[in-house]
């Protein structure tokens, strides 16, 4: 039932009905494989986002399709048409084809750089989205290793400050403190917008291992390599030091109660 109904909204492109239909979490992409592929064409990239939130089973190769399409989309036109009734005196900014591996990780738009955290997010096969990551072209593969670098960069630094810095509200142009929300959690979305370190990491080694060679060629991503290099090298070296914490940290890690010696035990003992 759920799967007719998808379909006839996507093929009468009853937008509205389909976003409540997402929002209950029912709805299946390997059920209805047209479902990305028609949100795409139609440049429907709010359903798009809940649909990295809500549905939960989407292929490999169509998350690697939306990153295509992610990053090839004119994204100063997309800003524009959702903020159609305010002024905007900032010129028009396109994130396509040349133009965006060209432009540094700080160029990239926001509403893109949270939809490429969403992605990262997701659970995946690693042997399946290796597979599909050899399909994405080497343009959109140097935006996208910026795009990781940039994350790795800012997650390390969070993990340097204090957790009540982390924690503590930001402030407005107009001094009231509020907690910034990203769009997914602001809708009461089932998961965060923002990947772990780890998650990162791991598109950041998939992606080398899919276009390593294609990236050596390329004079641009030598600095860019030379840099992922030496992070991963000093969080490796750090894994290694805090290893030997692993068993004495297990019960905190776990939420255990430490084990106590008993005086049954004492008594024996003696």
């Amino acid at each position: 039932m759920v799967r007719t109904a998808v379909r006839r909204c996507l093929g009468d492109h009853y937008w509205g009905e389909l976003q409540r239909l997402l929002e209950t979490g029912q709805v299946s992409a390997r059920s209805t494989p047209e479902l990305l592929p028609t949100l795409m064409a139609q440049s429907q990239l709010e359903l798009l986002q809940m649909c990295l939130v809500h549905v939960h089973d989407v292929p490999e190769k169509e998350l690697i399709s939306l990153v295509r399409f992610l990053l090839n989309h004119d994204w100063g036109t997309a800003t524009r048409s959702a903020s159609s009734g305010k002024r905007s005196k900032e010129p028009k900014r396109k994130a396509q084809g040349e133009g965006a591996a060209a432009g540094s990780p700080a160029s990239l738009a926001e509403p893109l750089e949270q939809m490429l955290c969403l992605v990262v997010a997701r659970p995946r096969n690693d042997a399946a989205l290796l597979r599909s990551l050899r399909s994405l072209p080497i343009v959109n593969a140097v935006v996208l290793l910026q795009f990781f670098h940039t994350r790795l960069q800012n997650l390390s630094r969070e993990d340097d400050q204090p957790r009540s810095e982390r924690e503590k509200p930001k402030k407005t142009r107009g001094g009231s403190a509020r907690a910034e929300l990203s769009a997914p959690q602001a809708r009461g979305g089932a998961g965060g917008s923002s990947p772990s370190f780890a998650q990162v990491l791991d598109w950041t080694m998939l992606l080398l291992d899919a276009h390593f060679a294609g990236l050596l060629v390329i004079p641009s991503c030598h600095a860019l390599l030379s840099e992922l290099s030496r992070s991963v090298a000093d969080h490796s070296d750090l894994a290694q030091l805090l290893a030997p914490l692993k068993g004495i940290l297990a019960h905190f890690r776990e939420c255990c109660c430490t084990p106590r010696l008993t005086c049954c035990v004492i008594c024996c003992s003696h």
